[in-house]
């Protein structure tokens, strides 16, 4: 199931861009390397982490217009 979020563009509700992330971001099993409480209770391997934090970096990348500009140098998800 394929599901869309629009981008975030600066001019529109950052919070509920947040709230729709959040949720694709646990939806696509993403959101474990941007947990500090899931690595505390269930630790992943340093691959899979990195793997995972990739995948929800660039999936926020995506998920950006223009002001994508304004974080292009953050490194991990949590960053952006």
């Amino acid at each position: 199931m394929k599901y869309k979020i629009n981008k975030f563009n600066g001019k529109n509700n950052l919070s509920l861009w947040r709230i729709k992330m959040h949720a694709l971001l646990t939806h696509q099993g993403f959101l474990k390397a941007l947990s500090e409480k899931d690595k505390l209770q269930n630790p992943i391997s340093d691959e899979l982490k990195d793997d995972l934090e990739a995948k929800a970096h660039s999936t926020i990348q995506l998920c950006l217009s223009d002001v994508l500009r304004e974080i292009a140098e953050e490194e991990t998800a949590a960053d952006i």
